[in-house]
């Protein structure tokens, strides 16, 4: 999991680390397409990776269906 708590990182962490970090920056920037890749990225690096692939899929999600003109990227969760 990309968020959890490391000493330090293997070379492969922190390429994943950088790129779900870019990810997340294109992301508020509502450039869906451009994040889409770096989530990718960070999943290829860590398979399985919960945050990436969370991500992952609200930006296909966005890149479908492009969120309100005042969309802040706040999600609000419904159920447990």
């Amino acid at each position: 999991n990309i968020y959890s708590a490391r000493k330090s990182l293997t070379p492969e962490l922190k390429d994943a680390w950088d790129a779900h970090e870019k990810g997340i920056d294109f992301y508020y920037k509502r450039e869906f397409l451009k994040a889409k890749a770096y989530f990718q990225k960070a999943q290829f690096l860590i398979p399985h990776d919960y945050c990436s692939s969370l991500f992952l899929k609200r930006c296909n999600k966005y890149i479908q269906s492009p969120p309100d003109f005042d969309w802040s990227g706040d999600t609000v969760l419904n159920r447990k």
